[in-house]
């Protein structure tokens, strides 16, 4: 089979860039808005993550993350994927994984069908994908009525996206550092996995009980 039939699956937060997308655009956004800033005082204090981490592992839910989008609410979508273009440009220009982007470039030029896939928001996403000439995105997606955003989430792709992958596709290789797309790289000819030192030793154990052939890519 050619190259040409096979997918390569690149995860933005933490991949393509340092960066937590969702939020570094919300604190972006509202970086002058009193309201959000009292938000993020109580969201980024010990107690809050602790309670937070709880709901995600016992229960899949992200108050954080219900909360802060409900600030999006009544943002017209063409306004946020602006303000999304102006954030890739302004913020996450400087937050790039060099090595992770020239390997989406090599990939683009050589014909190969690249894909992005996060948990980040629709218009963040297509935002990077429309930088970086990517076509292919699948993410997060803001509701809306009438293109005015609702401040929730239509659909969510945190932890699911191999709940998105389509039945056709043989993923060639997948670029990741989130733990949960381990679904996914199992799928995966070629492993790519980006090393921070909060993650290591949770990645390196996956590893080794997996038994996988990986490319490690530290940062």
């Amino acid at each position: 089979m050619s190259r040409d039939n096979f997918v390569y699956i690149f995860d933005i937060c933490g991949t393509l860039y340092k960066s937590n997308t969702t939020f570094d655009f919300l604190n972006w956004l509202f970086d002058n808005d009193k309201k959000f800033l009292a938000f993020k005082k109580i969201y980024t204090t010990p107690i809050w993550k602790l309670f937070n981490k709880f709901l995600r592992v016992f229960f899949s839910i992200d108050l954080t993350r219900v909360l802060a989008l409900r600030f999006l609410k009544g943002y017209d979508k063409n306004l946020l994927l602006e303000k999304a273009e102006n954030f890739v440009i302004a913020f996450l220009n400087e937050r790039k994984n060099t090595e992770v982007l020239d390997a989406l470039k090599k990939l683009k030029a050589d014909g190969a069908e690249v894909f992005i896939m996060s948990a980040t928001i629709d218009v963040v996403a297509l935002a990077i994908a429309k930088s970086l000439g990517v076509k292919n995105y699948k993410s997060s997606v803001l509701e809306y009525d009438k293109s005015i955003c609702a401040g929730k989430l239509a659909r969510d792709l945190l932890g699911r996206k191999d709940s998105y992958l389509e039945n056709s596709m043989t993923i060639a290789a997948v670029y990741t550092d989130d733990i949960s797309d381990v679904n996914i790289l199992e799928f995966a000819k070629e492993k790519n996995i980006i090393l921070y030192k909060k993650t290591e030793k949770k990645w390196k154990r996956i590893i080794r009980k997996k038994k996988w052939k990986v490319n490690l890519i530290k940062y």
